[in-house]
């Protein structure tokens, strides 16, 4: 069995050990916030705009602000029809609003996040509280994590899921 590290506990994070657990492997998300999901708690002025809820990607892509042609193949694998069915899935029921935005039906990007970790945890995803310090590589191959207080843990794949610098009070220092 693969074990997958994910560092950062965000939507990125949460998903790619949610997408690891169901392949199989032994994930588990290196957080160093107490709660997981704490950028995604404050998208969309604290209700999380998930998606836009177009079915033709072309479509999609247009309704991109700037040049979202990068994402072509990142939503020919999983479209905003399949985030949505994902949510509904875990119980977070949607709505669509102006603009063909998608938020849940309650407002509270909280439900967004309690969706994501009952997922994971329900796959078997381990959740891990510290900061990364360094990556661990040999033969210019990342196989783990050293953390701050000197933990090591080391896996087949590594993935960096820490997004960008985004609210300082989020602890983003866009070290990632």
């Amino acid at each position: 069995m693969e074990i997958f590290l994910i560092v950062g506990g965000g939507a990125a994070g949460l998903m790619a050990a949610y997408t690891a657990a169901q392949h199989g492997a032994k994930a588990a998300v290196l957080e160093r916030n107490e709660n997981m999901g704490q950028k995604l708690l404050l998208t969309g002025k604290g209700r999380c705009n998930l998606t836009n809820n177009c079915a033709e990607l072309r479509e999609l892509i247009a309704n991109i602000p700037g040049n979202g042609q990068f994402l072509y193949s990142a939503f020919a694998k999983w479209m905003p029809q399949d985030t949505m069915d994902f949510f509904e899935k875990q119980g977070v029921s949607l709505k669509t609003e102006r603009g063909r935005r998608v938020f849940p039906l309650s407002d509270a990007a909280a439900d967004v996040v309690k969706a994501l970790v009952h997922a994971c945890r329900k796959s078997g995803v381990s959740f891990i509280r510290g900061r990364a310090e360094k990556l661990i590589l040999e033969d210019k191959v990342c196989c783990g994590v050293i953390y701050a207080d000197g933990r090591e843990y080391c896996a087949d794949r590594v993935i960096v899921a820490t997004g960008g610098l985004f609210y300082p009070k989020t602890c983003s220092s866009g070290v990632g």
